[in-house]
């Protein structure tokens, strides 16, 4: 649907539906859910706690797309958010809060409810968070510098390096990182902490 930037700023967008968020009828679980496991000490009066389970939170989104939609545009949509959801069988999907800029990782929890109305779709979308969110940060180096994650937890990283440069190399940690060879003229290099992969993006986006 376009950039962030492209939306309304008055409003928080769940984005890629393009939809505004119903803040009013929305539900967000604030903290999780905490089981404990107890056991019984012989010779004395009570039980200790040994071990404490933090639950997956329940986020239930409610949004609704622009006005004017045709009907052939309200059924792409409804399309476009079912596929969304399914995607999230067997992996999950970020959720970032725009303004937090805290990432949940979420799936698909329960029955979603899409309703039409004249012109606009409304959405009502249940989601199944893990116990606690992430920072993310969005930081660019152009030719050498540093870049410092200052959130307390270790996340994901993506590194995307932009052509035309060759021989490319990055530290993370105590560990450094080299590309042997050259990334062309408006083509990307991708290199994925989270799911360990690299792969070189053309331009043509292949």
């Amino acid at each position: 649907l376009g950039r962030l930037d492209d939306y309304d700023r008055a409003y928080d967008w769940i984005v890629p539906f393009g939809m505004k968020i119903d803040w009013a009828n929305t539900s967000i679980q604030v903290m999780p859910q905490v089981e404990s496991e107890y056991i019984d000490m012989p010779n004395v009066d009570g039980s200790l706690i040994q071990n404490s389970v933090y639950k997956n939170r329940l986020f239930n989104i409610v949004a609704f797309s622009q006005s004017g939609l045709s009907t052939k545009e309200k059924e792409d949509l409804k399309q476009r958010i079912a596929e969304i959801l399914d995607a999230t069988k067997k992996d999950s999907k970020k959720l970032t809060f725009g303004n937090t800029r805290t990432t949940f990782d979420v799936k698909y929890s329960g029955t979603a409810n899409i309703q039409e109305g004249q012109s606009y779709v409304k959405a009502t979308i249940p989601l199944e968070a893990k116990p606690y969110g992430y920072p993310v940060i969005e930081q660019e180096v152009y030719g050498s510098g540093l870049v410092v994650n200052n959130g307390d937890k270790d996340v994901g990283v993506v590194h995307i390096i932009r052509g035309g440069c060759q021989n490319p190399s990055f530290q993370l940690g105590n560990i450094t990182y080299i590309w042997n060879g050259t990334v062309p003229e408006n083509s990307k290099l991708y290199i994925n902490h989270e799911d360990y992969s690299c792969y070189l993006e053309s331009v043509e986006g292949v």
